[in-house]
C-alpha cells in the first residue's frame, strides 16, 4: 500500500512539477535534472528516490529558485516520513534546514536544523550529525553568533576526523578559519587553512585548493603582508585555471588588484580589473561588469588619465542603473564625485555627491533594518532555546519522579513480602531497605539540585523580559507622544486647509518639521543604544586628530543653532591624535552639542578640549536653562530617564545621555557633568591619546 502511494506521488511531481522551468538553468542543469526525474520514474528504492529529491532541490538553490528547491525537499521529507527511517527523517530535515539558509531564512532554518540534530543524536549517526553541525555553525555564523558557530563547527571536525572523512574535515577547518579570522584571531586561523589546504591537494580538488588559498591570501592582506597576499592570491588564481572554474578566476583577478592599488602599484592594478573586466563580460554579470567599470575608473584616477576615469565610470554607472544596485549607485557616483574634483568641475562634483549621499542614506537604513530584523531572530531564536532547555528540564525532573515513586512503591512493595518470610530472612530485607534509602535521599539530592537550576534560569529570563520591557516603555512613552503630535497636527492642516492663511500654513509645516526632526533623532539613539546592548556594534578604534574631528562634526550642527540664534564657539588648540571608535565619537559630540543647543534659548555654546595626561579632556558648556539637583542625580539612569522639553519646546528623551555613557565607557573614558540651574550646564568627557601600539 505503501509503494502504490510514493508511485503515485512520483506521478504527480513528474507530470506537474510547479515550478520548473527550463530557463531557470543552462542547459547543463536542465539535462541533469531531466536526467535525474527519468530514472526517479522508474525508481522504487525509497532512498534512491530520496537521494534524487535532494540532488534536484540542492541544484534549483544554486540557481537560487527556491520555491522549486522546497517543493521537491518537501516532497523528499514526505516519502522519508511515511517511510518511518529515522536516518531518512534526520537527513531530509537537514537539507530543509539548509535550504532555509541559503534563502536568508534564519529563524526557520536553526529551528529544523536543531531538530535534525537532535534526531540525529537519537539515532547515534555520526555522518549526519557531522553535516548538521556544520550547517548549524554556518547559519549562527550569519546571525553573527560565533561562539556557538564555532561550537558546531569544532563538532564537525572531530566527527569528520573520527569517520576519516577528508572532504568534511577541509569543510569544517575553513570555516573555523572563517569564525576565528572574523574575529580578528588571524594566527589562530591560519593553522585551520593551512589544515584544510593540505586535504584538498591530497584530495586532488583544485576548486577546494583554490578557495583555501584565497583564505589564506585573505589573512596576509588582513595581516598588511601584501607580499605574501599576493603570492597566494596568485596560487588561488592557478588552482582555478587548472579547473576551469571563471568565476574563481574573476574573483582572484580582482583580488590582486585590490592588493596592487592599496600598495600604489596603479598600473599592475589596472592590468588586473582589466582582466576582471574581460571575464565579468564573459560572464554576462551586469552588477560585477558594473563593479569592475567602477574600478579601473578608480585606478585611472589615481593614475592620473581623469578622461579615461570619467569613461569607465560612466559605463559602471549606466551598468548599476540596470540592476538598479543601491551599493553600485552610491560607489560610481562618489567616485564620479572625486574625479570631477580633480578635473575642477565643481558643479558636476557637487551633484554627484548630492547624489551619492542620497543612496548612502538609503543603504545605510536598509543595513540598520537588516540588523534590526537580525536583533529579532536572535531573540527569538534564544528564547526558543532557553524556553527548549526549560521543558527540558522540567521533563528530566517529572521521569526522575516517577523512577522515585516507582522504587518507593516496589520498595514497600518488598518490605511486605519479606515480612512473611522467616525471622533469619528479615535482617537481610533491613539491609536492602537501607541501602534503598540511600539511594533515594541521593535521587531526592539530585531532584532539588535540578530544581534550583531551573529556578535560576527562570529568575535569569525574568531579569532579561523586565529589561526588554523598561526599554520598550521607553519607546511607547517618547515616540507615541510626537506622533500623536503630528498626526493632530497633519489632520488639522488638511481639514482646515482651504480655510488657513500661508502664514498659518507655514506654521503648521515647521512644527511638524520640528517634531519630524526630533522623532528621527530620537530613534538613531534608541536604535544604537539597542544596538549598543546587544553587542551588534563593535568597538573598533583608530587615530582621530581631535581638533579637525570636532570642527567637522559641529558644523553639521551650526544650522540648528543659527535658528535659535545661538553661537557656537570652537576654542581651537593644538592638533593631536586620540585612540577611539569614530563612529561612537561623533555619536557623543552630536548628542552633547545638541542637547545644549537644544536647552539654550539665547547665548553662546563653547566646545573645547585640551590634552590632560594620557587622555584628551572634551567640553561642552552652555548658557542654558540647567538641570536640577534630582535631575542630575537620575541623569544617566534608564529606569529613571530624564525627559524634559526644550527652550523651543522641544522634546528630550534622556536616551541620547545615556548613549553617550555607554560609548564614552567603550572608548575607556569618563563623562563628568556640572550644571546651575537658569546658569548653565557643563559636560566634560575624556578619551584615550593615541600612543604607538607595539
Amino acid at each position: 500500500m505503501q509503494i502504490i502511494k510514493i508511485s503515485f506521488l512520483l506521478i504527480l511531481i513528474l507530470l506537474c512539477p510547479p515550478f520548473y522551468s527550463a530557463e531557470l538553468f543552462g542547459q547543463n542543469e536542465t539535462n541533469k535534472i531531466d536526467s535525474i526525474l527519468k530514472s526517479v520514474k522508474h525508481d522504487k528504492n525509497q532512498k534512491e528516490i530520496i537521494e534524487n529529491f535532494e540532488t534536484i532541490s540542492s541544484l534549483y538553490a544554486e540557481q537560487e529558485n527556491f520555491d522549486s528547491a522546497h517543493f521537491f525537499i518537501d516532497k523528499a521529507i514526505v516519502i522519508a516520513k511515511k517511510s518511518g527511517n529515522k536516518n531518512y527523517i534526520a537527513k531530509t530535515f537537514g537539507s530543509k534546514g539548509k535550504l532555509y539558509r541559503q534563502e536568508g531564512k534564519f529563524e526557520k532554518s536553526l529551528e529544523i536544523l536543531i531538530s535534525a540534530y537532535d534526531l540525529s543524536k537519537e539515532i547515534n549517526d555520526k555522518e549526519i550529525t557531522m553535516n548538521v553541525s556544520n550547517n548549524l555553525g554556518v547559519t549562527y555564523r550569519r546571525l553573527a553568533e560565533d561562539d556557538k558557530a564555532l561550537a558546531y563547527h569544532l563538532e564537525a571536525l572531530q566527527l569528520s576526523e573520527d569517520l576519516n572523512d577528508l572532504r568534511n574535515i577541509a569543510i569544517a577547518s575553513n570555516s573555523i578559519g572563517i569564525i576565528y579570522t572574523y574575529q580578528g584571531n588571524y594566527d589562530e586561523a591560519l593553522p585551520y587553512y593551512y589544515k584544510a589546504l593540505e586535504l584538498e591537494q591530497e584530495r586532488n580538488n583544485y576548486l577546494g585548493v583554490a578557495i583555501n588559498y584565497n583564505s589564506i591570501a585573505w589573512i596576509y592582506e588582513l595581516k598588511k603582508d601584501y607580499t605574501k597576499a599576493i603570492e597566494y592570491y596568485k596560487k588561488s588564481l592557478d588552482a582555478n585555471i587548472k579547473n576551469n572554474n571563471e568565476k574563481g578566476i574573476v574573483i582572484c583577478y580582482s583580488d590582486i588588484g585590490k592588493v596592487y592599488h592599496t600598495i600604489g602599484e596603479y598600473k599592475l592594478s589596472l592590468e588586473y580589473y582589466l582582466k576582471t573586466l574581460a571575464v565579468n563580460e564573459r560572464l554576462g554579470d551586469k552588477s560585477h561588469i558594473a563593479r569592475s567599470y567602477i574600478y579601473i575608473g578608480e585606478t585611472y584616477r589615481d593614475l592620473g588619465d581623469y578622461s579615461q576615469s570619467v569613461i569607465h565610470l560612466e559605463k559602471g554607472l549606466k551598468y548599476a542603473q540596470q540592476v538598479n544596485s543601491k551599493r553600485l549607485l552610491m560607489s560610481a557616483y562618489e567616485q564620479l564625485a572625486l574625479t570631477s574634483e580633480k578635473i575642477n568641475s565643481g558643479n558636476k562634483a557637487l551633484l554627484y555627491y548630492k547624489k551619492f549621499n542620497v543612496y548612502k542614506d538609503s543603504v545605510l537604513d536598509e543595513e540598520k533594518s537588516n540588523q534590526i530584523i537580525q536583533m529579532q531572530t536572535r531573540y527569538e531564536t534564544n528564547k526558543k532555546e532557553q524556553e527548549n532547555t526549560l521543558l527540558k528540564n522540567k521533563n528530566s525532573l517529572n521521569e526522575a519522579q516517577i523512577q522515585r515513586q516507582r522504587i518507593f512503591v516496589f520498595s514497600i512493595i518488598l518490605i511486605l513480602f519479606l515480612i512473611t518470610l522467616l525471622v533469619v530472612v528479615l535482617l537481610n530485607s533491613r539491609r536492602k531497605q537501607k541501602k534503598a534509602i540511600v539511594l533515594l535521599g541521593k535521587q531526592n539530592d539530585e531532584i532539588r539540585k535540578q530544581k534550583e537550576e531551573i529556578q535560576n534560569q527562570a529568575l535569569n529570563l525574568e531579569e532579561a523580559v523586565n529589561t526588554k520591557n523598561r526599554f520598550f516603555s521607553i519607546i511607547a512613552h517618547d515616540l507615541i507622544s510626537p506622533f500623536n503630535t503630528l498626526i493632530g497636527l497633519s489632520e488639522a492642516l488638511k481639514s482646515n486647509f482651504n480655510e488657513v492663511s500661508r502664514d498659518e500654513i507655514n506654521e503648521y509645516v515647521d512644527l511638524i518639521y520640528q517634531r519630524s526632526t526630533e522623532t528621527h533623532e530620537l530613534l538613531i539613539n534608541l536604535l544604537e543604544w539597542s544596538l549598543s546592548q546587544t553587542k551588534s556594534i563593535e568597538y573598533q578604534p583608530q587615530e582621530i586628530e581631535i581638533k579637525r574631528f570636532i570642527k567637522e562634526k559641529i558644523s553639521l550642527l551650526e544650522g540648528q543653532a543659527k535658528e535659535k540664534s545661538i553661537t557656537l564657539k570652537f576654542i581651537e588648540g593644538n592638533e593631536f591624535l586620540v585612540y577611539a571608535d569614530a563612529n561612537m565619537l561623533s555619536t557623543i559630540i552630536r548628542n552633547l552639542v545638541s542637547n545644549a543647543i537644544k536647552f539654550t534659548k539665547k547665548g553662546n555654546v563653547i566646545i573645547s578640549y585640551s590634552k590632560e595626561s594620557e587622555f584628551c579632556r572634551v567640553i561642552v558648556e552652555d548658557t542654558g536653562v540647567g538641570i536640577s539637583e534630582q535631575n542630575l542625580q537620575n541623569l544617566f539612569e534608564l529606569d529613571k530617564p530624564v525627559s524634559s522639553k526644550g527652550t523651543a519646546g522641544e522634546k528630550g528623551s534622556g536616551i541620547g545621555l545615556i548613549l553617550c555613557k555607554e560609548f564614552i565607557k567603550k572608548n575607556k573614558g569618563e563623562i563628568f557633568v556640572e550644571s546651575i540651574e537658569q546658569i548653565g550646564s557643563k559636560f566634560a568627557f575624556t578619551i584615550p591619546l593615541y600612543t604607538k601600539r607595539g
